[in-house]
C-alpha cells in the first residue's frame, strides 16, 4: 500500500512538471504583431534565413499576430498598393520576445519588448 502511494506520488509529481515545462515553454515563445497602421492595404512577407512566408494582405487599421516556433533572425517586407517596397532591418527574436511592426504611410517602425 505504501509502495503504490509513493509510486502515484512520483507519477503525479513527473505528470505536472512536464506539464508546466511544456505549457511555459510554449507560452514563452517568440511573438509578434505586425499593425497597418497606414490608409491602404498592405501585402507583408516575413523572411527568415533563405525561407520566406507571405502573410497576405493586411487591410488599414488592421491587426495580425503570430507565434514564431523558435528563435530567430527575421525581416519583414511590406509591398504598397503603388508598388513600393520597404524592408525592415533584420530583427532577431528569442524565447519570451514580443516584437511589434508598425506599417506607416512613409515606413515601418519596429519595437521590441520582452513578455513580462
Amino acid at each position: 500500500m505504501r509502495m503504490s502511494r509513493l509510486v502515484f506520488a512520483t507519477v503525479m509529481v513527473v505528470a505536472v512538471s512536464t506539464t508546466f515545462v511544456f505549457v511555459r515553454g510554449v507560452d514563452r515563445g517568440p511573438r509578434f504583431h505586425v499593425s497597418n497602421d497606414s490608409p491602404e492595404a498592405v501585402a507583408v512577407t516575413v523572411t527568415r534565413g533563405d525561407k520566406s512566408r507571405n502573410l497576405g494582405t493586411i487591410e488599414p487599421d488592421s491587426r495580425i499576430s503570430l507565434r514564431a516556433r523558435d528563435e530567430a533572425l527575421m525581416v519583414f517586407t511590406v509591398r504598397y498598393a503603388d508598388g513600393r517596397e520597404i524592408e525592415s532591418q533584420a530583427i532577431y527574436f528569442s524565447s519570451g520576445v514580443v516584437v511589434t511592426v508598425s506599417i506607416t504611410q512613409d515606413g515601418l517602425e519596429v519595437e521590441r519588448d520582452v513578455d513580462t
